[in-house]
């Protein structure tokens, strides 16, 4: 049987039939506004509680399952960032050694320049001197041309 306003009210009149007003009006106010299904007992909160504690450890486990799986996700990127630096380690290792090759090879066209420049000057020396000799021997062949003609003309010039 369901209580209702009505049942309430019909049942503080008879109670105030055969307790009196006060005493009727007293015993309504004990008794819960609607009805036993709504009371809660202590025994009842307890085990709700209970179920409540169990459902919030239960996600509170889940939750540090899903750090600890987190935290070993970043352990694992670390590694991985790990051999990362490494790797750039050892690349910049080489980059070093490429460098140091270049420097050789430098030295080596610093030296090769300079090679360059005295085979230059020795052959601009050998050119300039037998240039020199080439033009100072034409001139004496010359010069002995002039004075032959000459001495012939005035030969000729005699005879004439």
């Amino acid at each position: 049987m369901a209580i209702d306003e009505r049942t309430r009210h019909e049942l503080h009149q008879r109670l105030g039939a055969v307790l009196g007003a006060d005493e009727a009006a007293t015993l309504m106010a004990h008794l819960p506004p609607t009805g036993w299904g709504d009371v809660v007992t202590r025994e009842y909160l307890d085990l709700a509680l209970q179920a409540q504690d169990a459902r919030m450890d239960d996600r509170f486990a889940q939750i540090d399952s899903q750090f600890a799986q987190i935290d070993s996700q970043f352990a694992q990127i670390d590694g991985r960032f790990g051999e990362v630096d490494g790797r750039f380690a050892q690349i910049e290792g080489r980059f070093a050694q490429i460098d140091g090759r270049f420097g050789e090879v430098d030295g080596r066209l610093d030296r090769l320049e300079e090679r360059i420049d005295t085979v230059r000057h020795e052959i601009l020396a050998a050119v300039r001197g037998e240039l020199i000799g080439a033009v100072a021997q034409q001139t004496r062949q010359m010069i002995v041309a002039m004075i032959g003609t000459v001495l012939s003309l005035a030969a000729l010039a005699r005879v004439i």
